[in-house]
């Protein structure tokens, strides 16, 4: 994960991208409907998921494993109420939290051992009926271009679906072209996912395709293929 410990800072400028434009309401409003009101977001990068939150909550707690990721969380949320930012996951109570949410992080992980790590310390600080969403870019359509973001697979790269772990590149945009980011991600396939949140003891309630905003609206990008995939889990 070179770039996001040496090169984070381009990401964080990311304003108009699908994440902050598709991702982060959907995240925002299943926590809203599920009630949820002590979150923890695993890899919460520079705290973007709370930057437009109208829900009162108990508690939120921000974790990441790049140090400046955390210092930008820290900028804007480390005066705030209710907001405390973690640098070991391992001090976070057991069987605390009724909302967890690991999104876009399974992609940036080149090991299934540190994958494994992650979903078995979901495990243990989320309560019993607490819910965790992981979201991830859609590894059945590495190969498409969506509004914000492509892989060097659209280029015409071909690649085996099954083969783990397959390092790519990745072009990530906001709308108005100003930013653009060039980034290594992990290829995991589905089935790989899905074994490893259950392997974990956590169980899926459901699956959800999320189109992009342009397709919402009606003027698709890509109308045929959705660039994340979230799981709901429990």
């Amino acid at each position: 994960m070179t770039f996001w410990t040496e090169h984070p800072l381009l990401y964080t400028l990311l304003k108009q991208d699908s994440r902050r434009l598709v991702l982060h309401p959907y995240i925002r409003d299943t926590l809203e409907k599920l009630g949820c009101k002590r979150i923890f977001d695993y890899g919460c990068g520079d705290g973007s998921l709370f930057d437009d939150w109208k829900i009162d909550l108990e508690e939120v707690c921000l974790f990441d494993t790049s140090e400046f990721m955390l210092d930008k969380a820290k900028e804007k949320y480390g005066e705030r109420k209710k907001f405390s930012i973690v640098k070991d996951v391992e001090s976070v109570p057991t069987n605390h939290f009724d909302g967890v949410v690991l999104s876009l992080v399974l992609m940036t992980i080149p090991s299934i051992r540190e994958q494994q790590y992650i979903f078995q310390q979901i495990k243990r600080i989320k309560t019993t009926s607490g819910t965790c969403i992981v979201a991830v870019t859609h590894p059945c359509f590495h190969n498409y271009e969506f509004s914000t973001f492509k892989t060097e697979f659209v280029n015409g790269r071909s690649f085996e679906y099954l083969n783990q772990g397959q390092p790519y590149s990745v072009e990530l945009t906001d709308k108005s072209k100003n930013v653009i980011v060039d980034f290594k991600d992990y290829h995991w396939p589905l089935a790989t996912m899905i074994n490893l949140i259950v392997s974990a003891g956590i169980s899926i309630r459901k699956a959800v395709e999320l189109n992009d905003k342009e397709i919402i609206e009606g003027n698709g990008f890509n109308p045929n293929f959705p660039p994340y995939l979230v799981f709901h889990c429990e």
